[in-house]
C-alpha cells in the first residue's frame, strides 16, 4: 500500500497536534513530516512563568524531535517557498513533496513597526521572557508601563496576565506600595471577542489589583534615551521599566508564497472555517497564521486553544479522505484560563462560532482553576512531544 505524504510546516501547538493526531489515525497507512526552524518546544503560557522565575528553561523545553518515537518525522530547517501549484516546499535542506500540506507557521513578531521598541521588554519568546525576568529582578520600584503596540496579537489574555503576575511579584518582595503599573492598548477593551461582560470583568480584576487601564491608545514610538512613549494622540507617557506586546505578522514565506495563499491586505491566510482548507485542495491552514471571519465581523483571535480544536478536525478529515469515511466541522470551541496572581485564574470557556457573537462563560478567579491550567498545560506538553 502506498504511503500518502503529510507535510506539516510548523511544529508549535498547532502541528505538533495534528501529527500526533494523523499516527494516531492513520498509522502507517501515511508518513508525516514537521518542519520547523525552532528546535524546542514551549508551550505559551510557560513563558509567563519564566518571566516571574516560577520555572526555569530547562523545566519548560523540550526537543521537537522527540516526535521521532511516534514514528514522525521532524526536520529542523526554515521553510523559504511553498509552491502549491506543484505541490512543493523548498526548505533550508532541501524539496519536499506532499500529497496533504498543512501550514502551521504561526504568526512573527515585527518590533520593528514600532520605532525604538528595543527599549521595551516583553515575554512572547523564550529569551525575551528570560530578559523581562532579569529586569524584574533587579527592578526597585517606579512607573511599570505595558503598552500592547497592535492587534491582532497571541493569546489576547497574555499581556493581562503579565500585569497582574507581575503585581502579585512586587507584593512578594515588598515594592508593590513602590510601583505604578498601568496598561494601554488600542483595544476597546480586553478581549473584546469574549464580548462586554468578559472585557468589564477583566478590568475590575486590574482594578482590584490597583492596576491601570487605558482603551483606544495605540503607540506610535518609543524614546529610549528619555524613557517616554510617545502616542498616536501625540501625548506621552513616562516609565521606568516598559513591557510591549510588540507587532505581530504573518510569516514572510507565506506573504510571498507563489499560488496566493496569503489575503493581499491582511497576510493572513483565509480557511474554510468549518474546515480549514484553504483555497488550494488538500492545502490547510491552522492556529494563528489561519484567518477566520466570525459572525460578529471581528476575527477568531490567536491562541493555542483554537489551533488544538482545529488540529483534531484537520487529522479527521485527512484520514476521512485517505479512508473514505465521513468528514466532521469544526465547532469553533474555545477555552481559556487567564492568571490573576497569588495562585489563583479564571477560565472562560464557549463558542466563537455562535451567531451573532461569541457566547462566553467566565468562571471567576480561584485556586483550583489554577491548577486546572496547569494540568492543562502538563497534558497537552506530554501528548504534543512526549
Amino acid at each position: 500500500m502506498n504511503s500518502y505524504k503529510v507535510l506539516i510546516l510548523g511544529g508549535g501547538s498547532g502541528g505538533l497536534a495534528i501529527a500526533g493526531r494523523l499516527k494516531e489515525l492513520l498509522g502507517d497507512k501515511t508518513s508525516i513530516t514537521v518542519i520547523d526552524k525552532q528546535r524546542y518546544f514551549v508551550l505559551g503560557f510557560s513563558l509567563l512563568r519564566i518571566m516571574t522565575g516560577e520555572k526555569t528553561e530547562q523545566e519548560v523545553t523540550i526537543p521537537k524531535e522527540k516526535v521521532s518515537q511516534k514514528g514522525i518525522r521532524f526536520i529542523n530547517t526554515e521553510v523559504n517557498r511553498i509552491d502549491v501549484k506543484n505541490g512543493i516546499v523548498h526548505t533550508g535542506q532541501g524539496e519536499f513533496q506532499y500529497d496533504y500540506l498543512v501550514i502551521a507557521l504561526g504568526a512573527e513578531l515585527a518590533p520593528e513597526k514600532v520605532p525604538g521598541f528595543e527599549s521595551a521588554f516583553h515575554m512572547y519568546t523564550l529569551e525575551d521572557a528570560k530578559k523581562l525576568r532579569d529586569a524584574l529582578s533587579s527592578f526597585r520600584g517606579g512607573l511599570i508601563r505595558l503598552i500592547i503596540s497592535s492587534t491582532p496579537f497571541k493569546c489576547p489574555p497574555a499581556p493581562y496576565e503579565a500585569a497582574m503576575l507581575i503585581d502579585d511579584y512586587l507584593r512578594s518582595k515588598g515594592l508593590r506600595e513602590k510601583s505604578d503599573i498601568q496598561i494601554f492598548t488600542p483595544e476597546p477593551q480586553p478581549m473584546p471577542i469574549a464580548g462586554p461582560e468578559v472585557g468589564s470583568a477583566v478590568v475590575s480584576m486590574l482594578n482590584e489589583k490597583g492596576i491601570g487601564f487605558h482603551n483606544n491608545t495605540k503607540v506610535s514610538s518609543i524614546d529610549g534615551s528619555s524613557k517616554q512613549i510617545v502616542f498616536d494622540n501625540s501625548t506621552t507617557e513616562k516609565y521606568d521599566l516598559l513591557i510591549a506586546i510588540p507587532p505581530h505578522t504573518s510569516p514572510k514565506v507565506i506573504r510571498e508564497s507563489s499560488g496566493d495563499l496569503a489575503d493581499a491586505a491582511s497576510g493572513w491566510i483565509p480557511v474554510d472555517p468549518k474546515n480549514m482548507q484553504t483555497k488550494h485542495d488538500r492545502v490547510y491552514a491552522i492556529g494563528d497564521v489561519a484567518a477566520i471571519k466570525l459572525p460578529s465581523g471581528m476575527m477568531l483571535p490567536k491562541a493555542a486553544t483554537f489551533a488544538f480544536g482545529q488540529a483534531e478536525i484537520v487529522a479527521s478529515n485527512i484520514a476521512s479522505s485517505v479512508l473514505g469515511t465521513e468528514t466532521r466541522s469544526w465547532d469553533g470551541f474555545g477555552e481559556c484560563f487567564i492568571e490573576t496572581g497569588s495562585g489563583n485564574a479564571g477560565y472562560g470557556s464557549g463558542s466563537f462560532y455562535a451567531s451573532p457573537k461569541p457566547v462566553i462563560n467566565l468562571q471567576i478567579p480561584s485556586k483550583e482553576l489554577r491548577e486546572r491550567k496547569d494540568a492543562w498545560g502538563n497534558y497537552w506538553t506530554k501528548r504534543l512531544v512526549a
